[in-house]
């Protein structure tokens, strides 16, 4: 999976093992940071407010999803703030996002799986995901699993913890297709604990992806260099 971390203008890591390296340290230093903690909040406000500038359409999903319909608030233990969106729209944003966070000091990563794109922002604590999904068949596909269309169309916008927010049309339902028992909290590392089979993309599908994602293998790497030198284009000019 070709994928890059900026942090600024001079500093960019490629290699899977120096990132994942970079972001333990990072975030370790803030581990026990719950969520819901303010200043976490008002990140997380910062951060949707730049995606609706962009007029992005964006739906709230798996773990985070999961808190707000549930609890009325983010998981405690959870790290990771869960958004999708069209990858398409994605990509075709990027750069100019990736540079307003590398700007506000966010460290970002961008990594591309064949057609799905997937990129991170990093406060703290926080991972703010940002997954591209792609539409085919009535289901909305990403690298592991799909997702019922008519469950997430037509997006609708609700208030949690003091922030507007864009949501699945079918929040409730969404849950139950993704969990085991949505209601009940379960807490575990392990996935197979929690997670539906259903989510999970077929034996045809998931080989169709790879097949895919070997293909477009040599073009995904020139599209990170290009998503690059867009995003340090975007910096040099707002300096």
């Amino acid at each position: 999976m070709p994928q890059i971390l900026i942090k600024s203008r001079n500093y960019e890591i490629k290699r899977k093992y120096d990132i994942e390296l970079f972001v333990a340290n990072y975030r370790s230093q803030h581990r026990s940071t719950n969520l819901n903690d303010s200043e976490i909040l008002s990140k997380i406000y910062e951060i949707t407010n730049i995606l609706e500038n962009f007029k992005l359409e964006y739906w709230v999903t798996n773990g985070t999803l999961l808190g707000l319909t549930r609890d009325g608030m983010l998981i405690p233990w959870d790290d990771d703030f869960d958004i999708d969106l069209n990858s398409k729209v994605l990509k075709d944003n990027v750069a100019r996002l990736a540079s307003i966070f590398i700007n506000m000091g966010l460290p970002v990563k961008i990594k591309l799986n064949g057609p799905f794109m997937g990129m991170n922002i990093f406060y703290k604590n926080l991972k703010f995901s940002l997954g591209g999904q792609i539409y085919f068949f009535n289901y909305m596909y990403d690298y592991n699993n799909k997702y019922p269309r008519n469950l997430i169309y037509p997006i609708k916008t609700s208030k949690y913890l003091g922030i507007n927010l864009k949501l699945p049309f079918n929040p409730e339902n969404l849950c139950g297709y993704i969990y085991k028992d949505w209601r009940v909290e379960i807490k575990s590392m392990y996935e197979s604990d929690y997670i539906r089979k259903e989510i999970r993309n077929n034996f045809l599908v998931k080989y169709g992806i790879r097949l895919l994602i070997l293909i477009m293998h040599f073009f995904t790497l020139w599209q990170i260099h290009r998503i690059k030198l867009k995003i340090f284009t975007f910096l040099d000019h707002e300096i």
